[in-house]
């Protein structure tokens, strides 16, 4: 049985799409057109139990990109994206007694609600960084798809904690767009792009905040509703995300594309067209893996050793320490055979 997603599967809630319609018909753009392109009608946005692709996702916010011509929508749908809109969901986050514990409950059914994102919460005193790290590559609209992150990150931290938050810095993994000095009007904190991972650095302080009018019954209430709608159970990963841990796992050799397209259970036709669905090859992610040094992260103060372990796709730490003692002990070995002048 298949347990990965990829761009074709309806498996994103109507949440986001809908902000995104409703925040370009106040520019006068209708949902028609932003729908154009897809087989989905208006009326999709009237059932909750909806779901759309990533495939459809992505021709909406083009559609709605080339109406606006606005390369910054993506902040201005975050900004509209606020704890209000997330329904019971959101009424947990604002019944959470402090900032941190609605961060977890975020973590926890982030999988669901955000099936092409990976998060990580790492704290280093006094430090903490949320780290968002793509299960689903979304190019051409990878940028959008962050700064709709990172701008409803601010809008729902104002609401819980009451006033901006304590951000330090943000780091961006992408080049820096040409409507950037937007950023301040979120974060007037530095800026670094063309980094190896997204994160929001803030003062681990703010996890101890206390969300001001909480009732601990409605907290109660909205918890479980969540446990019960919100099932992680059927909650499979990213297709790209199993290649790049299959890859920077293996302990010899990385497997080619047929030991691949078997350990996933599906034909090699298949693999090379979903990644090719999904902007990159097999090729791409092999010469990715070769680039990534476990060595230079491990220099950063930046990662914690767990962060450091999800960042590179790993599942556990275990698994990290033993690639990267693995990556040392063949490293070592090139030197030696290189200096006797025997390396093949």
């Amino acid at each position: 049985m298949r347990k990965f997603i990829t761009h074709a599967d309806r498996i994103v809630p109507m949440r986001h799409p809908w902000v995104l319609v409703e925040t370009v018909k106040a520019r006068g753009v209708s949902a028609e057109a932003v729908l154009a392109g897809t087989e989905l009608e208006p009326e999709v946005f009237a059932s909750p139990e909806a779901r759309i692709s990533y495939d459809e996702y992505g021709v909406m916010i083009r559609n709605a990109l080339r109406l606006t011509g606005d390369s910054g929508l993506g902040l201005q749908v975050g900004k509209n994206l606020g704890a209000t809109q997330m329904g019971v969901f959101g009424l947990a986050l604002m019944n959470s007694p402090t900032v941190g514990k609605a961060l977890d409950l975020w973590l926890r059914y982030a999988p669901v609600l955000a099936p092409s994102w990976d998060f990580t919460l790492s704290i280093e005193p006094p430090r903490a960084f949320l780290l968002l790290r793509e299960w689903i590559p979304r190019r051409p609209v990878e940028v959008y798809a962050t700064e709709l992150l990172l701008s409803a990150f601010d809008t729902i931290g104002r609401q819980l904690s009451g006033g901006p938050l304590p951000v330090r810095r943000v780091h961006l993994a992408y080049a820096r767009p040409p409507h950037a000095e937007r950023y301040l009007e979120f974060y007037d904190v530095p800026m670094s792009f063309d980094q190896g991972v997204t994160a929001i650095e803030f003062d681990a302080s703010l996890l101890e905040a206390p969300i001001r009018c909480t009732d601990p019954a409605t907290s109660r209430l909205a918890n479980w509703y969540c446990a019960e709608q919100l099932s992680l159970d059927a909650t499979p990963e990213g297709l790209v995300a199993r290649v790049r841990v299959l890859l920077a796992t293996a302990v010899r050799s990385p497997p080619d594309l047929e030991q691949l397209a078997r350990t996933l259970q599906i034909s090699t036709r298949t693999l090379r067209r979903s990644l090719q669905q999904m902007s990159t090859s097999y090729r791409q992610l092999l010469e990715e893996s070769r680039r990534t040094d476990v060595k230079a992260p491990a220099r950063s103060s930046l990662l914690s050793v767990e962060a450091m372990a999800a960042h590179l796709g790993f599942r556990d730490v275990q698994s990290f320490r033993r690639a990267f003692k693995s990556r040392t002990m063949q490293s070592s070995a090139r030197r030696e055979q290189r200096d006797k002048g025997t390396e093949p």
